[in-house]
């Protein structure tokens, strides 16, 4: 069950990161697109604070990767498991970077790709929250199966 979560959480991740691109390709094709997000995206901020919204978001972000980071630490996780730490702390420097370095003057799909990279950060944090969790019992009950049978 749950290496059919991690996977799926995988797949979710890379159909998001996906979407940003797509986005970003129309943006660039077809104009009626390009009309449609203006308008939506109009839309979006006059009924919500948007920049605040993704401040806290980069902010919730970075301080659950710091979470996993110590959760892993914690439970010894393995090397794999230490080194798959490496997709949600890119995703994660990605958002910031580009919520850092744009703005919907230099990004016209800003908002929109925020959106698809925070959701593929998200499911790849969960991710990594499971693979921890999952490696730090199976250390604690090979540890608690080798004391059995040696003493």
């Amino acid at each position: 069950m749950k290496r059919r979560s991690l996977i799926i959480l995988d797949i979710l991740t890379v159909l998001s990161c996906a979407g940003a691109y797509a986005v970003d390709y129309l943006i660039k094709r077809k104009l009626g697109f390009v009309r449609w997000l203006n308008y939506n995206e109009a839309k979006i901020l006059q009924a919500y604070p948007a920049d605040k919204i993704l401040t806290i978001a980069a902010i919730v972000m970075a301080a659950l990767l710091i979470l996993i980071i110590v959760i892993s630490v914690r439970r010894r996780a393995g090397a794999f498991d230490k080194m798959m730490l490496i997709v949600p702390a890119a995703l994660t420097a990605g958002f910031i970077y580009i919520l850092i370095g744009n703005d919907t003057s230099s990004m016209r799909a800003y908002y929109l790709i925020l959106i698809c990279l925070g959701i593929g950060t998200l499911l790849q944090m969960i991710r990594a929250l499971i693979a921890a969790a999952r490696s730090g019992r199976i250390q604690a009950t090979q540890g608690k199966h080798d004391k059995v049978m040696h003493g």
